[in-house]
């Protein structure tokens, strides 16, 4: 088996999930990647998590990383506010570069972002695992086979509850500056990776945002939030389809509550991540009598990525940062494009920027086609 070495920068949420991904494609991918190094701010932070996910070196300057000479890939896993230098960066010492989500804080800074990382030739790609779920991948094949015929409604929705306290401290993601959105990037963002993939890309859209806990307590004070605790949109496709879009960070009851539902003249298809293994399809080619929504468990060996694993046992949600590190590692070893690549990542980004827009002027914004 050929081995890639891979460097990891951030030791949050995501970098810990990325780590797990690096794990899980040693044993099932057709890439062994080796864990090489990983970054933090933080020195302590690093020596202690390449200690605990068994990386042989850890940096507390990101420079150093990427111009590691054993490290073949980057994952950037680091806040919003540091994509753009470490990903740039990491593409002119000639590594292939797998960012975190949005890919910019702005439509414009994820263009500056692409275009230099093209100029270097690498492959690059950015984090929306969750379209490398095997429900998700099958509901792709489903689309493209007709079953659902033309598509006349998309409805999105990612719906959390872990800003629900007020006396949560400030962190970036409340910052319009370190995170340049609030909810409908961090949450909105996969969503609309999911509505681009599935149903086409989106050409305008009306949005109404709100910040409901407008100051958080931190060491330094209570400090204001400035970016959306959620946001509703309305979606209009350049393909005719129209959709809805919802998000929230502090809705109480919805944990991870991600989905989709895709209606056409032929038939309907429904996703839920709370039950991610499982695929709910409307066939309206069947006979009246016998048609209603039938569940798919997406269980078989002959489904997207299950293979892999444990074929008629359940996968879980870490599973999509594995697939999505194995198809990106194999285009890597492949030496051809990877997608979503980071003008997927712009194409996001100029969604997002159209809800900020609209959201603040009260009107339709058409998405400006910067990719």
């Amino acid at each position: 088996m050929n081995t890639i070495g891979v460097g990891l920068l951030g030791t949050g949420f995501a970098g810990r999930a990325h780590a797990h991904a690096i794990s899980s494609s040693r044993r099932f991918g057709k890439v062994s990647p080796v864990k090489v190094a990983v970054f933090s701010l933080n020195p302590d932070k690093a020596k202690t998590f390449a200690s605990t996910y068994g990386f042989k070196k850890w940096y507390g300057d990101w420079r150093e990383l990427v111009r590691d000479k054993e490290v073949d890939v980057v994952i950037n896993a680091l806040p919003n506010y540091m994509h753009a230098e470490p990903s740039m960066g990491a593409a002119r010492e000639d590594k292939a570069i797998l960012c975190e989500k949005p890919l910019g804080r702005t439509a414009e800074e994820a263009l500056k972002i692409a275009e230099s990382v093209k100029e270097t030739g690498v492959i690059n790609g950015v984090g929306f695992n969750h379209r490398w779920l095997p429900a998700v991948q099958l509901a792709r094949k489903l689309i493209d086979k007709g079953v659902v015929g033309e598509i006349r409604y998309f409805r999105g929705y990612f719906l959390e509850d872990w800003a629900f306290d007020p006396k949560m401290p400030f962190a970036w993601r409340f910052d319009a500056k370190d995170a340049g959105y609030g909810t409908v990037g961090d949450n909105g963002a996969h969503v609309i990776d999911l509505a681009r993939f599935l149903v086409g890309e989106v050409g305008r859209v009306v949005a109404i945002s709100r910040i409901y806990i407008p100051e958080r307590p931190s060491s330094e004070g209570v400090k204001r939030v400035t970016n959306d605790d959620a946001s509703a949109v309305l979606l209009e496709f350049e393909n005719g389809a129209i959709g809805t879009l919802e998000a929230s960070r502090v809705f109480p009851g919805r944990t991870n509550y991600m989905g989709f539902e895709i209606y056409g003249d032929a038939g309907a298809i429904f996703f839920d991540l709370e039950h991610l293994d499982e695929l709910r399809v409307a066939d309206y080619s069947e006979d009246e009598e016998v048609r209603g929504v039938k569940r798919i468990r997406v269980l078989e060996r002959c489904h997207h990525g299950v293979k892999n694993y444990w074929a008629k046992h359940a996968l879980g949600w870490a599973e999509s940062f594995t697939l999505q590190l194995e198809a990106f590692l194999e285009a890597v070893q492949e030496h051809r494009g990877y997608k979503p690549d980071f003008f997927d990542g712009v194409a996001v980004n100029a969604v997002l920027d159209a809800i900020k827009k609209s959201s603040s002027e009260r009107r339709w914004v058409e998405v400006e086609r910067l990719w």
